[in-house]
């Protein structure tokens, strides 16, 4: 794949015995704005891009794939020709094959986790309204735990040419472009789990609103606010309706200088998730999505 910033991250897609829920549940607490439904699926978005969560109907609740996105039909090209050099096929899909996607590869990497590799994606031009008056702005990564978290790690960074920014123990945080991670990596189940998706805000006093605003919802927040360590970010985390944790976060780090970058390892940091002090609840990494993959036309039409 071309050197460079060429890679981001797109999209998540949930598979959902209930998305209806789920979609009230995102527009409600997070302000997220519906874009598209079908029978099979709703899609909402944050930000100008067309879609950043898709909820696909399903038998179970699991994470479906990853959408990452490429800057063109060359970088496209180029992720299919290095997935395939590492021995895992790929399915090409023209454009139109999902609303507001240009072409794409799909394929499954280790950990069972299915990727979408599109360019392409539509977009709206950045509106005022848009920017300002929503809790949050964008997609921005997610997190996974994995009994093949090295596995995973490899690939990300031999495959997909993301870059490693910090390490704590066995955990890695990773990134694609300036975010200093697009995903985290722990050691986790033999199945592997997406344990959160997070979104951004603005800032910590915008993050300060958007925890209020969950008082009317009902929500109390399982952690936080946070200051981490890896991305010095400020967080949130409540729980989802389907059995996984969204992150709310401002402040990230952003690494502009990507080739004078040095990663930094918080392992000798007792704080180093919280910087605040307050450690995680004790239930905190039981939560999760399982990895279920790509919808069958069989499932996709149940």
């Amino acid at each position: 794949m071309p050197t460079g910033m060429a890679m981001h991250i797109g999209h998540v897609a949930l598979r959902l015995r209930d998305p209806d829920a789920y979609a009230q549940f995102a527009c409600d607490v997070l302000g997220l704005r519906e874009t598209h439904r079908t029978a099979t699926a709703i899609l909402l978005s944050a930000s100008e891009k067309d879609h950043e969560l898709e909820l696909v109907q399903g038998a179970e609740d699991g994470l479906d794939h990853v959408g990452l996105e490429v800057e063109s039909t060359e970088a496209l090209q180029a992720v299919q020709a290095t997935v395939e050099r590492a021995g895992i096929t790929c399915r090409r899909v023209p454009p139109g094959h999902a609303a507001g996607l240009g072409a794409a590869v799909r394929f499954t990497g280790p950990g069972a986790i299915a990727y979408e590799v599109y360019t392409d994606m539509c977009r709206d031009s950045v509106s005022i309204g848009r920017y300002t008056h929503r809790p949050v702005r964008r997609f921005g990564h997610l997190t996974f735990a994995s009994a093949e978290h090295h596995a995973v790690e490899n690939f990300c960074v031999e495959v997909l040419r993301f870059r490693v920014s910090d390490r704590l123990g066995r955990a890695t945080w990773l990134r694609c472009d300036a975010d200093h991670h697009g995903f985290a990596v722990t050691p986790g189940p033999e199945r592997t789990v997406l344990h959160h998706h997070a979104w951004q805000t603005q800032d910590l006093g915008t993050l300060g609103s958007y925890c209020d605003g969950l008082i009317g919802h009902g929500i109390t927040l399982k952690w936080g606010p946070v200051r981490h360590g890896p991305g010095f970010n400020l967080a949130t985390y409540v729980p989802d309706p389907a059995g996984g944790l969204v992150e709310v976060y401002a402040d990230l780090l952003q690494i502009v200088d990507d080739a004078g970058y040095v990663p930094y390892d918080w392992t000798g940091e007792p704080n180093a998730l919280n910087l605040w002090g307050p450690p995680a609840p004790q239930d905190f990494l039981t939560f999760g999505l399982r990895t279920v993959g790509f919808a069958t036309a069989a499932e996709a039409a149940a």
